[in-house]
C-alpha cells in the first residue's frame, strides 16, 4: 500500500463508500456522467446510487456505459445464468424462475472480484449489485 498516504483517491476505510444522486434514470445518464461515476468508484470503492429500479437490460445498458462488458464463460455461471442476459451473474437467492433455492444455498457463493493478473490497463474491473429487495435492518 505505499504511496497511499499521498494519493487522494486511494485506499483507506475512512473512504469507502459514497452515496450518488442522479437526477436522471441511471441507464440515461451521459458519458461525462458516466465517467464521474467510474471516478468516484476509483475514489471510495463503493458507491450507492439510490432510487434505481433497473431492469435487466437497463442494468446492461447502465454497465456498458460504465466501461467494457465483460461476459463470463457458461462454466462460471454458477448453475444458474440470467435468461437472455450473459452480462449479469445472479448472486440471489433465488432462481431465474422466481423459486427460493433453499436454506442451504449460499447465494455469493460464486461472486467475487478478479483483475490483478490483467494488464494495468484492465484492472479496475467493476461490479454492480442491483438490490431488488433488501429486509429493514441487518
Amino acid at each position: 500500500r505505499r504511496g497511499w498516504d499521498s494519493c487522494e483517491m486511494c485506499g483507506g476505510s475512512e473512504r469507502l463508500g459514497h452515496v450518488i444522486e442522479l437526477t436522471t434514470r441511471a441507464q440515461d445518464i451521459s458519458p461525462a456522467d458516466a465517467q464521474s461515476v467510474v471516478d468516484t468508484v476509483l475514489r471510495y470503492g463503493t458507491v450507492v446510487i439510490r432510487g434505481q429500479n433497473l431492469s435487466r437490460a437497463d442494468q446492461v445498458a447502465l454497465s456498458a456505459k460504465l466501461g467494457e462488458l465483460v461476459v463470463l464463460p457458461a462454466s462460471f455461471e454458477g448453475l444458474d445464468p440470467e435468461p437472455g442476459y450473459p452480462e449479469i451473474q445472479r448472486a440471489t437467492n433465488f432462481w431465474a424462475n422466481g423459486t427460493w433455492k433453499g436454506k442451504g444455498h449460499s447465494f455469493g457463493a460464486y461472486w467475487h472480484q478478479d483483475g490483478q493478473f490483467w494488464p494495468r490497463s484492465h484492472r479496475h474491473i467493476l461490479s454492480m449489485l442491483h438490490c431488488q429487495a433488501a429486509p429493514p435492518t441487518g
